[in-house]
């Protein structure tokens, strides 16, 4: 029996995505598990200082998570944004990964997404400090950046393929956030142009962990409708 797991985490700004800045204020962030294997979802959380926005919910399990996150983007030259890499710099899973991301956005004529050193790194260096493979669990980094997360998908296509699937369970008469869909609704959102992504592969049941980072973050509250668009005719 082939077991996957994936796992969301969203930051949802308030107010029309408008920051409201705090100071050394614990908030929780709130992450969704849902395990195939017995198709029951569950969430977990975890607390952290943050000046960043965030919508406080109530507290749960407390994880642990020993990155942190750039306090500002690294730009280069030409961007506002992370440093970008040329795709002919990349390797066979970053670069299945990016297309397959592109694949999907295209099908609801958003744009491609750029490949980002600045997050691929972030997502390598947590992949690596995480050690998934070792205590196989799905922890987010609880960093700046949109976040997808997925367990016992190979390759770069199939964990994209797995996240993309939510669509089934979005309403686009009633654009918003949901757990079931998370996954999704960030893959395809509008506004995001930069991905980063890393992996580790494992000698256990999980096989591989998938990590992909997104700037600018998706999943922002009121912004759903304009930024999660249909599939084009």
């Amino acid at each position: 029996m082939k077991l996957s797991l994936t796992l969301l985490a969203s930051y949802i700004a308030l107010t029309n995505g408008a920051a409201i800045t705090v100071t050394k204020t614990v908030v929780v962030m709130t992450q969704y598990v849902t395990s195939t294997v017995s198709g029951t979802p569950y969430t977990i959380s975890s607390e952290l200082v943050s000046t960043e926005s965030a919508v406080p919910v109530p507290s749960g399990i407390v994880v642990e998570s020993t990155i942190t996150a750039p306090a500002t983007l690294t730009t280069s030259t030409t961007s506002s944004g992370p440093s970008s890499s040329a795709t002919s710099s990349l390797s066979s899973f970053e670069a299945e990964i990016l297309k397959e991301h592109n694949i999907k956005r295209a099908l609801h004529g958003v744009g491609d997404l750029t490949w980002n050193s600045t997050l691929a790194k972030y997502a390598a260096q947590y992949a690596d400090e995480a050690d998934f493979c070792k205590v196989q669990k799905l922890i987010h980094s609880n960093g700046t950046y949109g976040e997808n997360l997925a367990a016992g998908y190979v390759g770069g296509a199939a964990p994209v393929d797995a996240w993309y699937d939510e669509i089934s369970l979005y309403s686009y008469s009633k654009p918003g956030f949901s757990e079931a869909t998370g996954h999704f609704t960030q893959l395809i959102w509008k506004s995001t142009t930069n991905l980063g992504c890393a992996m580790i592969a494992c000698d256990n049941i999980w096989r591989q962990y998938t990590i992909c980072e997104y700037s600018s973050a998706g999943n922002v509250i009121n912004q759903f409708e304009k930024n999660v668009l249909p599939l084009v005719s």
